[in-house]
């Protein structure tokens, strides 16, 4: 019976997500679908980010705060020595604490996640999480001590041939619904009209609601005839700047520091543009310093500043430059022999040194300098990016679509007290993927930054590499994503830079797992029993992988669902496939 009406539930209802009873009755004390979520004393879930953080959400979400962490955070007193980052600044995982059955202990005690035991790279002191190693983290040891890899387990197949990679597969607790890609649904969520799971399987074999004289839409929903029925999308989280909007323009649009790769097709009249200190004024409106005029290096789009020289003004910047004059190593060859764009150095990362926590780590400044954080009129990163080089920065499209303005860090691994050490530049354009297809799929999730002025390079910022071409990555190589992005799924941005090791899965194994189209082009990586991932505010940052000592950009975070959970792999915005696009945009501007 519910505890404070008159109504009874069945024992069939309880713990199935479904609240029978007002007051929860039937959910309390029931396990939560996933493990970052706690259940409250009236039966509702929230994130763990809800709980102790001084706004009521539930019945009993602000009571028993009474850990204190180093930042000055509450949390509940069960969250400390849980494995998770709660306190952000990683205060509540050092109490003295046990390592637990997802972790691995070193020799002297530290406790890292056991994805990270086995990958390649010592996180212990003295190494001996890379010692003994049968099989890599990203691979599963079959009972016969054969190695096959992480995203064969569990998929009803017996890979191992003595059926040990289809053991302790994951359940969902109670009676929620297990779909074929391990999502846990609650009871309701079956046959409501909206596909939950990937291959849409809640909405098959759904007895038909609609009367006789109705049209049952493929969404379930009842319409007159199949012409009124609403068009249905399902929907996944993309790792995303917090709230910046996705609206998508036309291919032809141009608004003021955005543009796609087409050109304008509409006329407009433009108001004569003023430069200050005598600067000459481009067609576009952009202004450039007059000694840049007629030095034979167009920095106006169209190159009307080396239009109509006198013969005995013209300069010849390309005699004796420099490596730090601004048109060298921008991505675009300015002097006839290309000689600008000789010689340029990307890929190299003069300092490494790392302190690890919980799956993700806290990285030293210089460690990643191709790293680019994204902000608007605050300080906080929204989004991240690579350089590329000294003018360009790879981003997702969803970061910068409407974006007006804007600054990039560079050389930074802290936003709040290393920002005086980093360059600040602002922003002169963007470009937007033309096929770029917004919300849900975020096709094509690509965005080029220009530079206002040429970055600074040094021992702090450095551009990572573009692959070759013809450069295919093989399924269970090790790739490094970086970003200012949550620790823990809806919690704040962490001030340091974090860093992620994952391997790269398949991407039909990506496609299994998630309900959107994604292309060819996407590159997946992640671990089949999740706790190492990408999360909201990561967007836009680099995946690289080291390739015969130099690191090249790989892709671009773009999307992703359950920060960390299990058979969530992360997606990326591939590079190699789509350098025609990135060359052509940095050659034509």
């Amino acid at each position: 019976m519910c505890k404070y009406t008159r109504s009874c539930f069945d024992e069939e209802d309880k713990c199935d997500g479904v609240l029978k009873c007002e007051d929860g009755t039937d959910e309390v004390g029931c396990a939560c679908p996933d493990a970052w979520r706690e259940r409250c004393g009236d039966g509702h879930c929230l994130v763990r980010t809800q709980i102790c953080n001084r706004r009521v959400a539930c019945l009993d979400d602000e009571v028993n705060c009474t850990f204190t962490c180093d930042n000055g955070k509450t949390l509940r007193q069960s969250f400390v020595c849980d494995g998770f980052n709660d306190c952000i600044d990683n205060s509540d995982e050092e109490q003295d604490c046990e390592c637990l059955p997802f972790q691995y202990t070193c020799a002297d005690g530290k406790c890292i996640h056991i994805n990270n035991k086995c990958n390649g790279i010592a996180d212990c002191a003295d190494g001996d999480d890379e010692e003994d190693c049968t099989c890599a983290s990203w691979q599963f040891e079959c009972t016969d001590s054969t190695c096959i890899p992480g995203w064969l387990t569990c998929n009803g197949n017996d890979d191992c041939s003595d059926g040990s990679d289809e053991q302790n597969c994951p359940t969902c607790p109670g009676r929620y619904y297990r779909c074929a890609d391990h999502r846990c649904i609650s009871l309701d969520m079956l046959c409501d009209g909206t596909p939950n799971c990937a291959n849409n399987e809640d909405e098959e074999n759904c007895e038909p609601t609609c009367s006789p004289t109705e049209f049952t839409c493929p969404d379930g929903t009842c319409a007159v005839n199949l012409t009124s029925c609403d068009v249905m999308t399902t929907t996944t989280t993309r790792m995303p700047s917090t709230t910046l909007a996705t609206t998508m323009r036309p291919p032809s649009t141009m608004m003021h520091g955005v543009m796609t790769s087409e050109p304008m097709s509409m006329k407009t009249t433009k108001t004569p543009v003023i430069c200050e200190d005598s600067g000459f004024a481009c067609n576009n409106g952009d202004c450039i310093k007059q000694e840049y005029r007629c030095d034979v290096i167009k920095d106006c789009d169209d190159g009307e500043d080396e239009e109509n020289c006198d013969p005995a003004d013209i300069t010849n910047s390309c005699d004796g430059f420099g490596p730090t004059d601004r048109f060298v190593c921008d991505g675009r060859r300015d002097c006839t022999d290309g000689s600008d764009e000789d010689n340029c150095h990307c890929g190299d990362r003069p300092i490494m040194d790392a302190n690890i926590i919980m799956g993700a780590a806290v990285t030293t400044r210089g460690k990643w300098p191709w790293q680019a954080g994204l902000i608007r009129s605050k300080t906080t990163p929204f989004c991240g990016g690579t350089l590329i080089n000294r003018k360009w920065v790879l981003t997702a499209a969803h970061c910068v679509v409407g974006l007006h303005g804007g600054k990039v860090y560079l050389g930074i691994t802290n936003w709040k007290t290393g920002r005086e050490d980093g360059q600040t530049i602002p922003i002169e354009r963007i470009w937007i993927h033309p096929n770029y297809s917004g919300d849900p799929a975020h096709q094509n999730d690509l965005g080029m930054i220009k530079l206002k002025e040429p970055a600074t390079l040094n021992n702090y910022v450095q551009p990572a590499c573009l692959p070759p071409m013809d450069y295919v990555i093989a399924d269970g190589t090790y790739v490094t994503a970086t970003g200012w992005g949550s620790i823990v799924e809806s919690s704040d941005s962490p001030p340091d830079l974090q860093e992620i090791r994952l391997p790269k899965v398949p991407l039909e194994y990506c496609r299994n797992h998630y309900s959107l189209e994604l292309l060819d082009s996407v590159v997946c990586a992640g671990y089949s029993n999740g706790f190492i991932s990408t999360c909201f505010g990561d967007s836009g940052g680099p995946l690289v992988s080291d390739i015969n000592g130099t690191w090249y950009s790989i892709g671009m975070v773009s999307a992703g669902e359950s920060c960390g959970g299990p058979y969530r792999p992360n997606i990326f915005t591939g590079t190699v496939s789509n350098l025609d696009f990135i060359i052509k945009t940095m050659e034509g501007n």
